[in-house]
């Protein structure tokens, strides 16, 4: 249950940062037209997760949120 309630904020969080039309669609549109599309890698350098993702829609829009994220956070 922790997991799935981790899950539902995580992408509560992406519909936000997406903005329309993806803040919006319900459960099934937004897993058929994000998620199924999505290819990506993960990798390590250093002390950094590098995360790639490929066919993001609005990408700009994430980019500007996840970019250079460990010099955000800190």
């Amino acid at each position: 249950m922790t997991m799935s309630l981790i899950a539902q904020a995580a992408i509560h969080q992406l519909r936000l940062r997406l903005g329309e039309p993806a803040a919006k669609w319900d459960a099934e549109h937004f897993a058929h037209n994000l998620f199924q599309g999505l290819e990506g890698d993960i990798r390590v350098s250093r002390d950094t997760v590098l995360v790639t993702y490929y066919n993001a829609p609005n990408a700009e829009l994430l980019r500007a949120h996840y970019e250079n994220l460990p010099e955000k956070l800190r």
